[in-house]
């Protein structure tokens, strides 16, 4: 049933931030917000919001405990995204004002609040910013963004294969229809 509710205290105050809907939880990722410090590089923050309660949690930071974890977790980033499949949340691309753009895929598991880094292989798309990506099956799609090292604006689909780890590049054709867009894949 759908209701109205009053201002919730604790969310965190984001644009360009990415979320996920995990059962009556929604976890949210990074993003920007005028004023805070995006020079420094430092853990991404992890918002969850029960929707039970109605109230915000930030979750801890991870205790790196070395160089190698710490490439496993991702820095502070705004202008990624995240899907879930099964219980991993898949966190890939973004940018932040001293790394720049991203192109590692990271992955959270909603049961253990841990990040980890899949080995992956393929034609890993080029680092970017402002995409969007969904998820059908055990496949994560991603589309467009802006690619900082083209400095353009790409229009390419790119699909990552969760079961083999296997990123590649979607040859598409459009079709322009009067009534309808349809994109063919092979």
């Amino acid at each position: 049933m759908l209701r109205w509710s009053v201002h919730l205290e604790g969310g965190p105050r984001r644009v360009n931030h990415a979320a996920v809907a995990v059962g009556h939880k929604v976890y949210s990722f990074g993003g920007y917000c005028s004023g805070e410090d995006y020079e420094t590089l430092r853990q991404i923050d992890v918002h969850v919001f029960n929707s039970v309660s109605l109230r915000w949690m930030k979750l801890p930071p991870v205790r790196t405990g070395g160089h190698e974890r710490a490439r496993e977790v991702p820095y502070m980033r705004y202008g990624h995204t995240a899907v879930l499949l099964d219980d991993t949340i898949y966190l890939w691309g973004g940018r932040n004002d001293t790394e720049g753009a991203c192109n590692v895929l990271y992955a959270f598991d909603v049961n253990t609040h841990r990040w980890f880094t899949p080995k992956i292989s393929g034609t890993v798309p080029g680092a970017r910013d402002g995409h969007s990506a969904c998820v059908l099956g055990k496949t994560m799609y991603i589309f467009g963004g802006y690619e900082q090292l083209a400095d353009c604006f790409s229009n390419d689909i790119h699909r990552l294969d969760t079961t083999t780890m296997v990123w590649s590049l979607i040859n598409a054709r459009v079709s322009l229809n009067q009534q309808s867009l349809f994109f063919f894949f092979f």
